[in-house]
Parts: C-alpha cells; structure tokens; sequence
C-alpha cells in the first residue's frame, strides 16, 4: 500500500494480498478498497480490479476455524517466501524491519511478532493446501504447483505473545503457518541472479523405443503406398 500510495504501481500478487487482508481481516467493505485502487493505480482496468477484489469476498471452506479470531489471509506468510526471498521488496517498502532483517533473519523480518516475549504455539489448526486456496503459493504460475505443495506441512498454529516495541503488533492476531524452508523452490524466485539457486535441470525427452520407431516406419509405408 506504501508503493501504491508512492507510486500508483504494485505487483499483481500484492494487489492479491491486500486485497484479502483488507477484505477477510479487517472486514473493509471490498467496494472501498477498489474504489482506492482505481483511484490510486496508474494502470487501472475496471474488469481485473473489480473482478479480483469480487472474488476476495468468496468463502474459503479450509480457513474457517480461523475467520472469527486469527489472520485468515495465509497468503500474506506464504507467498512472499518464494516470491521475496532476498527481502529486496520488504525492506524498500518497511526499511523498519532492514534491523530485524540483519540480527534475526528473514523469518522475523516478515514475522517481527515472533521477537514477542513469551511467544509460543496455542492450538493446531488444519490448512491443507488445496487449488484455488490462500496455500496455492504461486497462482499466477499454476504449473508449478507440484513444487511448491512440497513447502507446506498443511498446518498453521494460533500463538501466545507480549507484543514487543521493534514493530505495531498486528490489528488481527497472527498465526505461525508451517513451512519447509528447506523445500522453499528459490529458482522461481525474484532477485539478483547471483543470489539465486541454481535452477533445476530440466528433464530430458523420453527416447524412443526401437518398436515405436518400426511403428511410425510402417504407418508412413502405409501412407506412401
């Protein structure tokens, strides 16, 4: 919203992301928030602005142990480890955060409630990730999903904490969403080349076999013929 305001820009997966905050968390009524986008945006379109804060008023079946207490939009935890894993958006935007970033790591740096005295996990709750879902951590890039279901455990945890003075505690409480940072696919991720993982191998085409290779040769003889 910074960059929005700044710049009249933001990245499509961000538009996504507040839009769901403000929508599913903090109850803003969704003709709000797109009346401040089309007033904001320099490269407005009525039918992808509407249409997608419209859709972020849809019920999300899996989330619904967390609607009336905790932070619904698990998007806001997921997608930003695959799609800012440097920090290079968060901390042009939250510059705040840039100390957090460099004493505790990026974890805090995108969750600075952890750095609360006395936090701990309170209950268990199942998220399992599911298409179309907040899990669904790269929905503009859906042929990727394999890889990234591989990074959540479908578990997110309410918490226990004292809020800190590094950062705001959050309006709606948080919660800590399980994922595999181990698994976290880097070589889909932005930032400078150098900093990012090797990219996976590509698989190579299946040969083919000596009886396919007869095949095709007699169906073209038949052809001929």
């Amino acid at each position: 919203m910074r960059q929005l305001a700044a710049e009249g820009r933001m990245p499509h997966l961000l538009r996504q992301l507040c839009a769901a905050f403000l929508v599913r968390d903090l109850r803003v009524p969704w003709r709000w928030g797109a009346e401040w986008f089309e007033a904001h945006l320099l490269d407005h379109a009525p039918d992808a602005n509407y249409g997608n804060w419209g859709y972020r008023i849809l019920p999300v079946a899996q989330l619904l142990p967390l609607e009336t207490d905790h932070l619904t939009s698990l998007e806001i935890l997921s997608w930003p480890v695959v799609h800012d894993p440097h920090l290079e958006y968060v901390l042009a935007w939250c510059p705040e955060l840039r100390a957090v970033a460099e004493t505790r790591g990026p974890v805090c740096a995108r969750e600075p409630w952890r750095l609360g005295a006395g936090y701990a996990r309170t209950a268990r709750v199942d998220v399992a990730p599911r298409r179309d879902s907040p899990l669904w951590v790269m929905s503009v890039n859906r042929a990727n999903w394999p890889d990234y279901q591989k990074m959540m455990t479908g578990t997110a945890h309410t918490l226990a904490f004292e809020p800190n003075d590094v950062y705001p505690p959050p309006l709606v409480p948080p919660v800590e969403l399980e994922i595999l940072y181990d698994k976290v696919p880097l070589d889909h991720s932005w930032g400078a080349p150098a900093d990012r993982a090797p990219a996976a191998p590509k698989p190579k085409p299946a040969a083919a076999s000596k009886r396919t290779g007869r095949r095709r040769g007699q169906r073209k003889r038949r052809v001929e013929g």
